[in-house]
């Protein structure tokens, strides 16, 4: 895998480049180092990298300003920071993994094994998403309505996790919002077998389960989420 580091602290590029050379060369070529947005830019367009390592910090830019320059098209990200602060800002990125700094060898292992996953499942970022719900042609989900009705993944807003029951709220043909309460799967059920049709939910608290694609906001300041303007859902603090 080829990665390229955006880091404006340049002992901290040196600690990472060492420890992916001393322990993981096998597994990522590090093709460039970049210490702010514009060079970053510019390394990322031409050198096309599989994934980037990227502080949040750059100067007095971040790094999702960065990443807001490709619309949607970047490459997967690793965040370098170990604040958990930060999370609500980089979700609509949706990052592979957050690494501390130093970089501890376990957690970049965690980081390789993620991105492997990622990249073998053809799994996209947030905005890509999007786009492939528009035109997935996958199978239907036959055992959520008794009625025969059947819905599609990219039709299913979130699912929640009440007790015994999962409840998935979706988009009816008349574009309503509806409800089904399913008692024979759970929510990890549930994101396996999104994830095995390549729709990336997200798993944004141990009750629920969301497709970004509805997301209309993001309050960070209560850690919320909201899904078509109307279901709001609690994002875990940790």
């Amino acid at each position: 895998m080829k990665a390229i580091i955006v880091d404006d602290e340049y002992n901290s590029y040196i600690t990472l480049e060492a420890l992916i050379k001393e322990e993981f060369a096998k597994e990522i070529e590090i093709l460039g180092y970049c210490d702010s947005v514009k060079t970053a830019y510019q390394a990322i367009t031409e050198l096309q990298p599989d994934f980037i390592f990227l502080d949040i910090h750059l100067g007095e830019e971040t790094g999702f300003d960065l990443l807001q320059l490709f619309a949607g098209n970047h490459p997967y990200v690793v965040f370098l920071t170990d604040h958990k602060k930060y999370a609500l800002d980089a979700f609509p990125f949706d990052p592979v993994n957050f690494l501390g700094k130093p970089p501890l060898s376990k957690k970049m292992q965690e980081t390789i094994d993620l991105l492997k996953k990622r990249m073998g499942q053809g799994k996209r970022n947030i905005k890509k998403t999007k786009e492939k719900f528009v035109v997935a042609k996958s199978g239907c989900i036959k055992r959520l309505l008794k009625s025969g009705i059947y819905v599609k993944p990219e039709e299913v807003i979130c699912c929640d996790s009440e007790k015994n029951t999962t409840i998935l709220f979706y988009l009816s043909k008349d574009q309503t919002i509806e409800s089904h309460h399913d008692v024979s799967w759970n929510l990890g059920k549930y994101q396996t077998y999104f994830e095995a049709d390549h729709f990336d939910f997200q798993r944004i608290h141990r009750k629920h389960l969301i497709n970004p694609a509805f997301i209309t906001k993001i309050d960070q300041q209560n850690h919320m989420v909201v899904l078509c303007d109307k279901i709001i859902r609690k994002i875990a603090k940790d």
